[in-house]
């Protein structure tokens, strides 16, 4: 193989690998990254709904996977007995969020009026260009009283 034939095909390979990077970045400049407050407010809803009992306002928020094994009889029954003083907390502070792919995760801590804290964890799902709420787990809660850092509603 002649030194030309060479040249062209490292020319070649390098265009190749060049386009394949533009194209990469450009797909991924076209997948909008999600602000925060957009996670937030997903959880927001549901929160907001339990504390005031609209449990058909709250089943909303939940993943598809989520009511193929609760409807909302079973929602609510499942969140009166899970979380059953969401309904009488402060406020709401967001923490991190993490976001892989179609799946997020996002911190979220009650705070009741006495200053207690305590921790959740919120693990959502992108259906259809939506973000739905597949999980939540409550974390340990003995927090003591103190200023958290992240957004507060």
């Amino acid at each position: 193989m002649n030194q030309r034939a060479k040249f062209a095909i490292v020319l070649f390979c390098f265009a190749l690998c060049s386009t394949a990077i533009l194209i990469h970045r450009w797909i991924e400049g076209s997948i909008a990254p999600n602000r925060p407050a957009e996670l937030y407010h997903v959880v927001w809803q549901q929160i907001d709904a339990v504390r005031m009992a609209d449990w058909p306002r709250a089943y909303r928020q939940v993943s598809s996977s989520f009511a193929d094994k609760y409807n909302v009889d079973a929602f609510t029954e499942l969140a009166r007995a899970e979380y059953p003083g969401l309904r009488s907390i402060d406020h709401v502070e967001f923490g991190m969020i993490g976001r892989e792919g179609s799946r997020a995760m996002v911190h979220a801590y009650f705070v009741f009026e006495n200053g207690h804290v305590v921790p959740c964890i919120y693990r959502l799902v992108l259906e259809d260009n939506v973000w739905k709420i597949d999980s939540a787990q409550i974390l340990q809660s003995g927090l003591q009283p103190q200023r958290l850092s992240g957004m507060r509603l």
